[in-house]
């Protein structure tokens, strides 16, 4: 009999930027991370922007957001606003000069999906309707896709979603996990 597992949407996952290797401040007063362009102290990060320690952002808003390096990503006139934030990188010794930006990427794709509220978890229940098993914090697909295989790797399983009225995305990711992972299992 297959492992039932439950994928849902985790509203407590933890705001990338709080696991300590990345920073990122957005001049615009609408959102959580502000900071005021007028309080950044341009002489001490020029050499920061030069070796890859900070990086100048953009942000694409239309419906979601989408934060990326200056000049790469979606650029629409109208929607993105062009050096609207800025990244810093916290402690470089995790990260190799040559790798910064690389990882930025990787950091500002994450970064996105978590404003964007992809965050998920999943829960494993027995006959009972117990729950014995269970993890959230994961933010975007491939995360959510990667935890539930380290968690129960080959064993059979089905994905299931709880179905309300108002919700029905919850249905859409259920099948969209199940399918991704056959077929990464392929």
């Amino acid at each position: 009999m297959p492992i039932k597992i439950s994928v849902w949407h985790d509203e407590d996952a933890m705001d990338p930027c709080d696991f300590g290797l990345w920073k990122v401040f957005s001049f615009s007063r609408r959102h959580y991370n502000f900071k005021n362009p007028d309080d950044i102290d341009l002489k001490k990060t020029e050499p920061k922007l030069k070796d890859g320690r900070a990086f100048w952002l953009d942000c694409y808003q239309h419906g979601c957001c989408t934060w990326s390096l200056h000049g790469e990503g979606t650029q629409c006139q109208f929607d993105t606003a062009k050096k609207g934030g800025i990244l810093f990188l916290l402690d470089q010794e995790f990260v190799l000069e040559e790798d910064r930006k690389e990882r930025a990427c990787e950091f500002l794709n994450m970064y996105s999906q978590w404003c964007n509220g992809e965050c998920y978890g999943w829960s494993v229940e027995d006959e009972n309707g117990d729950v014995i098993d269970s993890c959230g914090g994961y933010i975007g697909m491939d995360d959510l896709i990667e935890g539930i295989r380290e968690s129960y790797g080959d064993e059979p399983f089905e994905i299931i979603t709880e179905r309300t009225e108002t919700v029905t995305v919850h249905d859409q990711l259920g099948e969209w996990v199940a399918e991704r992972i056959k077929e990464d299992k392929r």
